[in-house]
């Protein structure tokens, strides 16, 4: 029998440092080594069980799994997990009855792949028992892990990996109920890709992978069908030319909300939030940017998008990314809510002292969510990420957002709606600017504002849909629809 190794690290190699007040709370985990949480569930009512990976800042390889159990007034327990003497990263975690469900990736020592590793836990995270799996032509997985429940039991499960040849593809992995595993394949790609969602469609009867191929030549965000028997059925690109950490949101039968990253410029760099609500045909249907002016601002990496009511939709996203590894810089995390119809209700900015790479975000069911990310304080730390733990309630993104926001929000005024050949925004900004789009994405009007009312030429454009975004230099942001008649 494996002998499982589960240890709780003492108050001198690892910290927990908590700020609460109701219903809210902020921890910063710490230690001299890294940290990053890789999923996070709210497995009943203001209980929430997040699963990560530690590692030596001189070996990323050899990793420790990180369990931990976070109560409603923030107390937390941590357990860290390997098998023997296995480098262990638990990616998922389902709950079942009163146990769970963990996926993720056992390597032994001394050798260089990785196997594909299930097994069933209790609450106080003992395991009950374990499996794991050689793939054919494995050699290391990545972090991005999905799984779906089966109808009649058991869970599908893809992933990417490289292979022998340190190509990367997707695999796909069907298990029944006891772990046990029915099919497994691979679909090999001729380019780099990037998988960053996986769900069902409309009727449960196909699979669909989401996620971003690579290429010297153009990158696209692309939407992959498979069957059952993990046999591609088609393969489509996405509107927009979105990319990067793309997730969905199914918002009723036939409308999808998909979020990603998009490249609006290279000189000066400037990158945002793209979210859209398409079909499942993938006919767009509307489009919206988040994010500062002149920055690179990024989707969170993991789960950047989640709701209980599609009414307030969380998402998640960082702003100021540096593209470095140990970024020598701040960034803030960027979390907003909107409507199905992507107008920005509220938002909140958190950071600035420190590097924070947002990693999730989790609507709860108190009506607020939960935000995880990465923190590099690149003034005092060396080569080594902490973990940093956010517990919003629903009214902290009214509370506490700047005044200016909320009246910049409402004294803009763009007019009329729908309009002709001129368009009309009456601002009480000095320096702002606005963007056109056509439901492409592209733009198609560009305008300086000044303070008072200003009058845009919209002669060349054909009748039909438009969405605005308007943007002051600090940042402050509103997004729109106008009709053209």
């Amino acid at each position: 029998m494996n002998r499982i190794i589960a240890l709780i690290i003492g108050i001198l190699l690892f910290s927990v440092i908590s700020i609460k007040a109701q219903n809210t709370y902020q921890l910063l985990i710490s230690s001299p080594d890294n940290e990053c949480v890789l999923d996070v569930i709210e497995y009943k009512p203001d209980y929430f069980v997040i699963v990560g990976v530690r590692n030596p800042k001189d070996n990323v390889y050899d990793r420790t799994s990180m369990l931990l159990k976070i109560k409603p007034d923030g107390d937390t327990t941590i357990r860290f997990l390997k098998i023997n003497d296995s480098s262990l990263m638990i990616s998922k975690i389902i709950p079942y009855d009163n146990n769970f469900f963990v996926f993720g990736c056992l390597s032994p020592p001394l050798e260089f792949n990785d196997r594909f590793f299930i097994g069933e836990m209790d609450e106080n995270f003992s395991l009950k028992w374990h499996k794991s799996y050689v793939l054919s032509d494995t050699n290391i997985f990545f972090q991005n892990m999905f799984v779906l429940n089966k109808k009649d039991g058991g869970y599908y499960s893809c992933f990417d990996a490289t292979d022998e040849n340190y190509l990367t593809n997707t695999y796909f992995v069907n298990l029944d109920i006891n772990g046990d595993t029915i099919e497994t394949k691979k679909i090999p790609f001729s380019s780099g890709q990037n998988t960053t969602g996986f769900s069902y469609n409309a009727d449960s009867t196909k699979l669909w992978l989401w996620g971003t191929w690579y290429s010297t030549q153009s990158s696209r965000g692309y939407r992959i069908e498979v069957d059952t028997s993990f046999v591609v059925q088609r393969v489509q690109t996405l509107p927009n030319d979105i990319l990067n950490s793309i997730n969905i949101l199914w918002l009723n039968d036939t409308d999808i909300m998909v979020s990603g990253g998009y490249i609006r410029s290279s000189n000066p760099p400037d990158n945002d939030i793209c979210i859209m609500k398409i079909d499942t045909s993938l006919s767009l249907n509307a489009l919206q940017y988040y994010g500062l002016y002149d920055t690179i601002d990024y989707p969170a990496w993991n789960r950047n998008i989640s709701c209980r009511t599609t009414d307030s939709i969380f998402f998640l996203g960082q702003l100021n990314n540096a593209i470095a590894f140990w970024p020598e810089e701040p960034s803030w995390i960027y979390a907003g809510i909107i409507d199905p119809q992507l107008h920005l209700l509220s938002e909140k900015r958190l950071g600035g002292d420190a590097n924070y790479e947002p990693r999730n975000i989790l609507a709860t069911s108190d009506g607020g969510c939960i935000i995880t990310a990465q923190r590099y304080d690149y003034k005092t730390q060396k080569y080594e990420y902490d973990i940093v733990i956010i517990k919003l309630a629903a009214d902290d993104f009214i509370t506490e957002i700047k005044e200016d926001t909320i009246c910049y929000a409402k004294e803009i005024k763009v007019y009329p709606n729908p309009g002709g050949n001129v368009i009309y925004i009456n601002s009480t900004e000095k320096n702002a600017r606005m963007f056109l789009y056509d439901l492409m994405g592209k733009i198609v009007l560009e305008k300086e504002l000044s303070f008072g009312i200003n009058a845009i030429n919209a002669t060349n454009l054909k009748s039909g849909i438009y969405c605005y975004r308007i943007v002051n230099f600090s940042g402050y942001i509103i997004n729109g629809k106008w009709f053209k008649i």
